[in-house]
C-alpha cells in the first residue's frame, strides 16, 4: 500500500528538524494511516523571522533530522451477527417487513415466529390517557363565587346612606 503525508517546510524548520510518524498496520502488514508531524516548540520563532538555511551563520552547522517512528497494528473489533435473531420483538414495536418478492406480504420472515394481529381494544383501553386527565379537570373544577344577593346590597346602600345623613346633622 501507499500513503501520503504532508506539512508546511517552515513547521519542520521551526521543530529543528524534530518530527514524529504514526503508522497504523492492518493485520496483514498493509498501512491503514500514517501520521506526519513536527514537533515544533511553542516557543519556536515565526517562519518569517527564520533566516535562510543558506546564509553563513546556517551553513557551518550540520543538519540532522530527528525522527520518532511509532507504530500500532489494528485490532479486530467485535463481529455483529447479519441474521437477526429468531425472537419477537419488543413489546410495542414490529420488524420491519421484507420486500424481497418471496410472497410472504407483509410477514417478517422469522421461522417459527408467528405475527402478532393488532388487538381490537375498547375505547377506554386505546384514549384512557386523554380521558382521564379530562375527567380529573371537570370533577376537581374551582368553585365558583357566588353573585351577591340582590337584597342584601340594598340594606347596605340604606345604612350608609343614614351614616352619611347622621353625619351631616
Amino acid at each position: 500500500g501507499m500513503a501520503m503525508a504532508s506539512v508546511p517546510g517552515c513547521d519542520v524548520r521551526r521543530a529543528n528538524f524534530r518530527e514524529e510518524i504514526s503508522l497504523t498496520l492492518g493485520h496483514t502488514g498493509d498501512i491503514l494511516s500514517i501520521s506526519y508531524t513536527p514537533l515544533v516548540s511553542p516557543l519556536a520563532p515565526a517562519c518569517r523571522s527564520l533566516s535562510a538555511l543558506s546564509s553563513a551563520e546556517n551553513a557551518s552547522t550540520d543538519l540532522k533530522f530527528t525522527t520518532t517512528v511509532n507504530y500500532e497494528t489494528a485490532t479486530s473489533g467485535m463481529s455483529v451477527p447479519l441474521v437477526l435473531p429468531q425472537t419477537r420483538p419488543p413489546p410495542g414495536l414490529q420488524f420491519y417487513p421484507r420486500k424481497d418478492g418471496s410472497g410472504q406480504g407483509g410477514k417478517t420472515g422469522i421461522p417459527g415466529v408467528d405475527e402478532d394481529k393488532p388487538q381490537n381494544k375498547s375505547f377506554l383501553m386505546r384514549y384512557w390517557y386523554i380521558i382521564l386527565p379530562a375527567a380529573f379537570l371537570v370533577l376537581t373544577g374551582g368553585v365558583e363565587e357566588e353573585p351577591p344577593q340582590q337584597g342584601g346590597a340594598q340594606q347596605q346602600s340604606a345604612a350608609g346612606r343614614a351614616a352619611v345623613a347622621g353625619g351631616a346633622a
